[in-house]
Parts: structure tokens; sequence; C-alpha cells
């Protein structure tokens, strides 16, 4: 295991803001804390919060808490150790195992993402390989020299050729770069697969390649590590795949522990150095766009796989470059795509233009014109809004009010994925000026879709408003001041076991680290969720010293523990005077301190 030191040293050099905007750069500061749409939910209300004063962050959307190790574990789909050892370089801390034996122990334990990048990466050589040598290959060969692949580009990708049949389930041992994995190990990457017609123990009998006959284009993360196929059809063997000839012309890997599709790019990985360098991206619809723009020179091209943008990987997008150029096919189709991926922009803080190109797709028009004038065209984007009319209007001299009515709804869904004041007015404007419909009439309906549609409530000030009881203000006292956690009296909470359990966990662990997210580790909800509104709470404002505030407050919760009780035994009590029940004179006496304790409390008040 990594020493303990370590972890601590690490943990009090990180800034967890830093770390939260390498992956979200759009992060904006609100009091002392900072708010950003969430990344692991969709939403359209920023509730994801970034406490710098405690290290951690917080969605009140999704209810997802982490301290900086958990959330890069998270947002990356690293290990833990993988996630101390990515923070460690960044901070330049080092990182030290308790002894030699535990590092190895716990690297067998821990490497599984390790193991199954390795075996992709030997999988796509052995593709590879075959792509570039096999005689079953020829016609994959044949049909790559017919789109325009030159061979360098092959070798740059990494382009590959799965034989029919079951190959690599077959003949995994007896190829040298294979031999060292199982069957197992293979399925959990995602190059084969069992029967699941077959049950128990007699599936692992009928495995399968999960490609077959197939062009196979490596996926590869930022780092460079291969974590997923997507595959093509040969279009001169489709009619030989099967007899209703209802196979899919491009498949991706299925999901893995190393592979997700909606976070990873096409070509990103390639791309990235000039990428960087141009502050800008061009985005395009599949692999053989990004083959074809990249080797003609368009060197700053990526491609979602086969599916429409996500946030994530808008995310993505926005951490490496500021321009992101969207050129998508140019029919209904390709249209509609760049919208989706419009919003998914426009979501993250990010602002896209649309290159425009007629007729023919992004790598046919390429090859046909060369690249200076893809470059032109790029220099020349217009606004998704102007891209989208003039699609609609090519057959038409006039947009009909139907036409509006359908323009204007799928705008709204746009505008209300925009983040920003300043970009979303500046687009209604612009909708306006395009469809001819009056500013007013477009931000009226776009607050009908608000409405119904997103989220209204303003998250940051339900945190910071919501009333507090004076149990909840004590504890916020000990959260914020926790200097002040031995003044606090153990019996302000004995009436209630949700206060007591949060404040023995801030006595016994807050008071000693400082860390808040060791005390969040140790509750559950309400308890949790409470500790978590509280430290969010950095606006709230004392009037007066901390510790006249800390009697004022433990008199207040000893009126209401008074309140209660008296309210417990004044129904005992009447029974007593009633004979209903047996006279009890400790009971009596009670209820007669009770009593005095609150009428003296109302004279001093």
């Amino acid at each position: 295991m990594i020493k303990p030191e370590c972890i601590k040293r690490l943990k009090e050099v990180v800034d967890i803001v830093d770390v939260v905007r390498d992956y979200i750069p759009n992060l904006k500061r609100v009091g002392k804390n900072f708010f950003a749409l969430c990344p692991f939910h969709s939403e359209k209300t920023p509730s994801f919060s970034v406490s710098p004063q405690h290290n951690f962050v917080h969605c009140f959307g999704c209810n997802y808490t982490a301290d900086a190790i958990k959330f890069v574990q998270d947002i990356e789909h690293i290990n833990y150790y993988e996630a101390v050892e990515k923070l460690s370089k960044k901070y330049n801390v080092q990182i030290e195992y308790i002894n030699d034996e535990q590092q190895k122990v716990l690297k067998e334990k821990y490497d599984e993402i390790r193991l199954l990048t390795e075996l992709l990466t030997d999988v796509a050589d052995v593709y590879h390989e075959l792509l570039l040598n096999s005689e079953e290959a020829v016609e994959a060969r044949r049909y790559l020299v017919s789109r325009g692949i030159k061979h360098e580009t092959v070798l740059k990708f990494k382009l590959g050729y799965a034989p029919p049949g079951d190959y690599i389930a077959k003949n995994y041992k007896l190829i040298p770069k294979l031999a060292k994995y199982d069957l197992l190990s293979l399925h959990k990457a995602g190059v084969l697969n069992f029967s699941s017609t077959e049950k128990g123990l007699e599936k692992y009998e009928h495995v399968y390649d999960y490609f077959k006959d197939r062009i196979v284009f490596p996926i590869f993360n930022i780092s460079g590590k291969v974590v997923g196929f997507g595959s093509r059809i040969i279009p001169s063997k489709k009619p030989f795949y099967a007899e209703n000839n209802e196979v899919p012309t491009y498949i991706n890997s299925p999901e893995t522990p190393v592979f997700h599709k909606g976070n990873v790019l096409y070509g990103l990985f390639q791309s990235k150095e000039y990428i960087v360098k141009e502050k800008s991206v061009c985005v395009v619809e599949g692999y053989m766009d990004v083959l074809i723009l990249y080797q003609e020179g368009i060197n700053t091209v990526v491609a979602p796989l086969g599916t429409a943008l996500t946030e994530q990987q808008a995310k993505l997008l926005t951490r490496f470059a500021e321009k992101i150029y969207l050129l998508f096919d140019p029919d209904t189709a390709g249209v509609e795509a760049t919208l989706s991926a419009a919003k998914s922009i426009f979501s993250v803080g990010g602002y896209p233009q649309v290159v425009v190109i007629e007729e023919k797709d992004p790598d046919e028009y390429v090859l046909q014109y060369g690249a200076e004038h893809v470059r032109n065209l790029i220099t020349n984007s217009v606004s998704v809004v102007k891209h989208v009319v003039q699609h609609y209007h090519k057959e038409k001299s006039q947009l009909s009010v139907q036409d509006k009515i359908l323009l204007l709804n799928k705008f709204i869904e746009l505008i209300n994925s925009i983040t920003n004041p300043v970009v979303k007015s500046e687009l209604i404007k612009e909708i306006s000026f395009e469809l001819k419909i009056d500013e007013q009439i477009i931000r009226s309906e776009q607050k009908k879709y608000t409405k119904f549609y997103a989220k209204s409530v303003d998250l940051q000030q339900v945190v910071l408003n919501r009333p507090y009881t004076s149990e909840e203000e004590l504890l916020w006292i000990c959260i914020h001041y926790p200097e002040m956690i031995n003044e606090v009296d153990e019996d302000a909470f004995s009436h209630d076991k949700v206060y007591l359990e949060i404040f023995k966990v801030l006595k016994n662990s807050y008071l000693i680290s400082k860390d808040i997210n060791e005390v969040i580790s140790q509750l559950e909800s309400p308890s949790k969720d409470i500790v978590i509104k509280l430290v969010f709470d950095t606006e709230r404002k004392l009037t007066t010293s901390l510790e006249k505030k800390i009697k004022e407050l433990f008199t207040e919760i000893y009126k209401i523990k008074m309140k209660k009780r008296y309210q417990e035994l004044k129904p005992i009590v009447e029974d007593m005077l009633q004979e209903k029940i047996p006279f009890n004179p400790q009971i009596i006496n009670e209820f007669k301190q009770v009593v005095e304790t609150l009428k003296l409390s109302r004279r001093v008040s």
C-alpha cells in the first residue's frame, strides 16, 4: 500500500479548483465556491460545486461527492492508485509504498486497466499486421485505396483487419503477441465474446470473435493507449455476411473497464499536438473523414464514435481548443447532427462554428479540392443558426410560417443549452434576424420552454438561504471554525441522533485531520447531506463573537429540549392527576422544574 503520510502530503498540496479546471474549464466563482455543469449527469443548471476551502466537490443534482483523488479516478475511469500517481506527478509529490512485496501485490490487484490497454495494443498490432500482409485482407486494402487512404495513413493510425471466422478465439495461444493472455482477459477487453444461447459453464465453450472480416480502427485515449476499436464492413463482401443483409456497416467495441465511447474522440491522440498549437479543432462525423482530412493536411480533426457528440466529448474539445468547427455531411441528417453537437458544445461553454461544404462529404471534398480550399471554408465558417436556416432555405424562396415554427422549436432547445448569458442573448438576436421573428416572441417562447423543461431552481440559493436549526448553526461553526469544536458541549446534540452522530465524527476525525472528506466518508444520508450543505455555505456572517454565538445557540437548544420534554411530560402528569395512572413523584418534580425553566427563559428573553 501507499504510505499514509504520502497520501496526506499529496492532499495538502493539491488544489481542487486547479484539478477540476483541467477537466471542466468553465468553472464559475460564486462567493468562495465554484460552480459548473456536472460531468457525471446531464443538467441545464450548474449544480456541480467545488469547495477550495475544504478541497472537495459535490453535485447537488446527483449527490456525487469526491476529493481530488476520487474525482480524477472517476472522470478518467482509472483506479485509485493510478489517480494518486497522476496527481503526484502533477504536484511533484514522491509516492512511496510500505514495502516491495506489498507494492507487488498492489500492482497485481489494481493493474487491470494497464493489462487491458496492453492487451488491446497487442491485438491492434495483430490486426495491423494482418491488414498489411495477409492474403485475406486483399479486399480490405483495395477498399482503403478506393477511398483515398494512403499507406502512411494506415501506419499512422495503425489501421487493421479482423479476418473472417473466429481467428483470435481459435488461434490466440498460437499468436506470439497474444499467447500470454487468457480468454477472460480477451473477453473483458471486448475482443472476444461468449455465446449467449448457452447457460452456465457451457457458454465458455462457445467463444467467438467480436470483429469478423472487417477493417479495424484502433481507438486511442489521450495518453496514446489503445482502449477499443471501431470497425467497418467491406462493401464488396456485405452480401455474404447474412441472408437478410442486416449487418451494421460500423460497429464499435462494447463498453469495457477502459472503453466508454461517449468519453473518447477518434483522432484526438494523433491530432492533439496540432489542436493545442492552433487552438482550434474540426469535428467530423466518421473515421474516414478523420483519416482523409488528417492525411491531406487538416491535422486538427477528430470524430465521435458513430454517435451524437456527448457533453463529455465536448468537454474534451474545450480542454484543448478555443475554436470548434463542425464539418458534417451536407444532408439533412448532417444538419441534425450539427444541431445536436452544437448543443453539447454550448452546454460546456464552447462556441461552435459550422464549415459549410456543399454536396460532398468532407473526405470526398478535400480529396477533390485540396486542403487549402477546406482551410478557406474554415476561415469563412458560419454560425450554427445561419447554417441551419440556409439549409432549409435552399429549396424555397422564402420560409413558410410552419417552417419558421419548426426551426424556432429547434433553436429554443439550442438556446437553453447555452450557459453563457451573453452568448445566449446574441444567439436570440441572430435567430430573430434570420427567421424575421420579433426578438421578444423568441424570448417569450424560450421562457415557456424553461418553465416546463429546464430546472428553474437555483441550487446555490437553496444551499445558502435554507433556514438552519440551532443545532445546524452550531455544527456550521464546528465545520468552518474547527478550533471551536472543544468549546461545544456534546450534550447540545444528545436529543437528536443525526446531529449527535455528525458532532461525534467532527470531534473524533475533523478536529485532528482538518479533512472534511474524512468526515463525509464516515456518514450516510441524512447526516452526510447536512454536512455538505453546511460546508458549501461560506457566505454566512456572524454578528457576534464565536464564543458568544456558541453560548446563545446552546441556550436556544436547551430551551428547545425543555419544550420537547414539556410536551412529553404534560399528558403523563394530566393522567396522574386524573388518577388514570399511578402517581409518580419523580415525574411530577421533573415536570415542575421544566415549567420553571421555561418561565425563567421567557423572562430572560
